[in-house]
């Protein structure tokens, strides 16, 4: 407890899904979906191992993939140029 297997799909595919939402990425989801059952149908987890490991899985994903986003948002890419440097600073932050 929980399903190891569950846990590692859902958290490999939610990203894609949530970076790029659209039909052919929700396939994804059926694949992570069919990875759960099959577990079920080897008689290697109960219903509850299942549940609780993709749900660590997307709520993990979920929010790493919406920290990344909102450090994107924040970061700055802005260019120097001087009579003694040239190139790039990056912020990161407000």
């Amino acid at each position: 407890f929980p399903s190891g297997h569950a846990t590692t799909v859902f958290a490999f595919t939610t990203p894609w899904v949530l970076y790029y939402p659209g039909v052919p990425t929700y396939g994804l989801l059926a694949l992570s979906a069919g990875t759960a059952y099959a577990r079920l149908a080897d008689n290697v987890h109960w219903f509850t191992d299942v549940m609780a490991g993709s749900a660590i899985g997307i709520a993990t994903a979920y929010w790493l993939t919406r920290r990344h986003q909102e450090a994107v948002e924040r970061s700055r890419l802005q260019p120097i140029l001087a009579a003694d440097r040239i190139g790039f600073r990056v912020r990161l932050g407000p």
